[in-house]
């Protein structure tokens, strides 16, 4: 991996620009060209809900739910269901249309668009769902898509004329569970006007004209399945990856799309690779497109991953010198600080980070198209503010901080386990025990905080006290294989060897391949 130098953020200056979008970059003026704009005087247009599915009975019936009054006809591509998805399909009057699985996202999703009807098309996926308070505004802003909302796609102005597009910010969370991720997403749009979809796995919209965006919210569950199913998802997307960059191999984006693959299932070596070879073909093509922003974000994370702070900040501060408010960005560049304990830095990419998450969480349309990745880490933020506040003797600030942690997280337990760890790591043991004591407070039998201080007793001497939090671990997890060895370990130090042969004989009991539980009985 090639090193770059480092680069300062405090005598760097930062650009204000916003990337340019694809539509600018074929325009070549970048005034928009307005094509096909139909129906003029229509006062009372037709939308179509187009989808592709397979096997998804268990979340059609509450995506469908979310729209059935608002759309005038559904329309469904099977790609080769076993469930009751067709069947759930017809009880919402759905028109089903029948087609091979063909190794292609987009040639699925202009199948869909062909058998629409309508004057407007609605973009569904069936993990997803329409804000229940949002759902009536679908028919209300395709019948007068113009006004202040109005931008060219890319830029911060107004832009007089009728819309062709109109982005909805679509929000990532576990079901019942607060947001993940956050991006703007075409997915209203006029038909008729020869718009299709591109991309064997990412599809993206090739479409023209002017675009705005309006705060519909549209939730998506999908990313949030078990390792397994996540596992079957990385394997089948970088699988079409490859093949698309064996056909195409100077397009960056797929190169960008397996880059954020890898890096959501830990393979940061993997990622670098392919994030920085995406960059190069982006700069080399003078792409100002967004996800080069997001592919700089990407990479910044697999080096800060590896403890390559060098290249993590380096890559960090080029997202922000795309684009100043990239919320992501300041996000890393505040744990890359810490860790370097760059203080006054710390605070300052803290500070803006929180800043900019306000104005996105006030207003979801202000989210780029390309997903933020830190919307459930203003905790977080705030913890890492208290650390430096705490290291730095001003304790009434950090006070301030922990407790504006605390209030933005369901989990009062978090902040104090992130701040104990930290100082544990630190060798700060009085105060790391302070932490991990009030993080029980709050949850009582939390076993990763009673881990922990009994880290923190080992380390300061005090094995007695250890030995009850790894009690106390297996009082409320009895098959807890390693609490129990390591409480065996104590009482082997303490000579107290019948209890400690039970412990060790408990693991060997439950893991027959555990050898230093083995080695210790002998």
């Amino acid at each position: 991996v090639p090193i770059v130098p480092t680069l300062s953020v405090g005598t760097r200056k930062l650009s204000p620009s916003f990337p340019r979008s694809a539509w600018e970059r074929e325009g070549g003026s970048g005034m928009p060209a307005i094509k096909g704009v139909q129906n003029m005087n229509n006062t009372n247009p037709t939308l179509s809900l187009c989808m592709i599915v397979k096997d998804e009975e268990k979340s059609l019936p509450t995506c469908l739910e979310s729209v059935k009054d608002h759309v005038d006809e559904i329309i469904i591509v099977d790609t080769g269901s076993t469930d009751n998805t067709v069947e759930i399909a017809k009880k919402y009057n759905a028109k089903i249309y029948h087609h091979a699985w063909e190794n292609s996202f987009s040639k699925a999703r202009n199948y869909s668009l062909k058998y629409a009807t309508c004057e407007w098309i609605l973009i569904l996926d069936a993990d997803e769902e329409v804000d229940k308070e949002d759902a009536h505004k679908l028919k209300d802003v395709i019948k007068d898509p113009v006004g202040c909302e109005t931008t060219h796609p890319g830029l911060d102005q107004a832009w007089a004329g009728r819309v062709n597009v109109i982005y909805l910010p679509v929000i990532s969370r576990p079901v019942g569970g607060k947001n993940i991720t956050i991006a703007n997403s075409e997915r209203l749009f006029k038909n008729h006007l020869g718009f299709r979809y591109e991309g064997i796995v990412h599809n993206a919209l090739k479409h023209s004209g002017l675009a705005k965006k309006v705060n519909i919210k549209i939730y998506h569950y999908g990313y949030h399945q078990g390792d397994e199913q996540m596992e079957k998802k990385f394997t089948r997307t970088s699988t079409l990856l490859r093949e698309q960059i064996k056909n195409n191999p100077k397009d960056p984006i797929p190169r960008h799309y397996l880059a954020i693959s890898y890096l959501d299932r830990q393979r940061n070596d993997e990622c670098i690779r392919e994030a920085l070879e995406a960059i190069r073909l982006f700069e080399k093509q003078n792409s100002n497109v967004q996800p080069l922003l997001l592919t700089y974000y990407t990479a910044s994370v697999a080096f800060y991953r590896k403890k390559d702070l060098t290249n993590a900040e380096a890559y960090a501060l080029k997202a922000i010198d795309f684009y100043a408010d990239y919320v992501d960005a300041y996000c890393i560049l505040s744990s890359i600080y810490l860790m370097r304990k760059e203080h006054d830095k710390c605070i300052e990419a803290t500070k803006k980070f929180l800043k900019l998450l306000r104005t996105i969480e006030s207003n979801p349309t202000k989210a780029l198209v390309i997903p933020y990745n830190n919307l459930q880490h203003a905790w977080l933020a705030h913890s890492r503010m208290a650390i430096v506040y705490y290291e730095q003797d001003q304790e009434h600030e950090g006070i301030q901080s922990l407790n504006s942690a605390i209030n933005c997280t369901d989990n009062k337990w978090e902040p104090y386990l992130v701040i104990g760890k930290y100082f544990l790591e630190q060798g700060n043991l009085k105060l790391a025990e302070g932490f991990f004591k009030n993080g029980l407070r709050n949850d009582p039998n939390n076993r990763g905080i009673h881990y922990y201080i009994a880290e923190t007793y080992e380390k300061s001497g005090e094995p007695d006290k250890a030995l009850t939090h790894f009690k106390k671990i297996l009082e409320s997890y009895p098959d807890e294989t390693f609490a129990r060895y390591r409480a065996g370990l104590i009482l082997l130090k303490k000579n107290q060897f019948s209890e400690a042969i039970n412990m060790f004989q408990s693991v060997i009991n439950k893991d027959q391949q555990h050898i230093d539980a083995s080695f210790n009985l002998g």
